[in-house]
């Protein structure tokens, strides 16, 4: 049985890392691993679409109605079609493990969102939660977390749940389940 990534990421964002992102969704399918995400064509979400299919597995885009019917969906990509945002998470919660590449607003919604369902004991903790930090994109997120543990707002055990990698194949086996 294939394990499922879902991957946080944006629908924009620089094309100087759109190499990278998607050598991690061909990576990503080289370790078996089949991909829930967003569903966009554009940003690091196509970039990483275009990886998984490339190199075989399926990238099924997960896509509340009024986000596909502005038609920036993949067609290289499975897409789902769902009511709303919470019904599109319902499916990205039943995932084996999540990646969170550089996004936006949505991409920080999901990550928090997971990381607070598993902290409440409503996702398994087992499930690895883990942010590819390209080129410092989130040093300044780590701070803060870093300010939360200090200033006793967060302990170091929940703020340990996340791993925050700086090495795109070590985030892929983490979540593929390599290490």
């Amino acid at each position: 049985m294939k394990r499922t990534v879902c991957v946080f990421a944006g629908a924009r964002g620089p094309s100087e890392l759109h190499e990278t992102i998607k050598e991690v969704g061909t990576e990503l399918a080289s370790q078996g691993c089949e991909v829930l995400y967003g569903g966009s064509a554009k940003g690091i979400m196509g970039a990483l679409a275009r990886g998984v299919a490339e190199a075989g597995s399926k990238a099924i885009g997960v896509l509340p109605e009024r986000i596909a019917a502005l038609k920036h969906h993949s067609d290289l990509t499975e897409t789902v079609v769902v009511k709303d945002m919470p019904s599109r998470k319902e499916i990205f919660w039943q995932s084996d493990a999540y990646l969170c590449l550089p996004g936006g607003l949505g991409t920080m919604d999901e990550l928090f969102e997971i990381w607070a369902l598993t902290k409440l004991g409503y996702s398994h903790s087992s499930k690895p939660i883990v942010v590819l930090n390209l080129d410092g994109y989130y040093d300044y997120l780590i701070h803060f977390l870093e300010r939360m543990v200090t200033d006793g707002y967060l302990t170091r055990e929940r703020r340990d749940m996340v791993k925050f990698v700086t090495d795109p194949i070590e985030a892929v086996s983490l979540v593929a389940g390599g290490a």
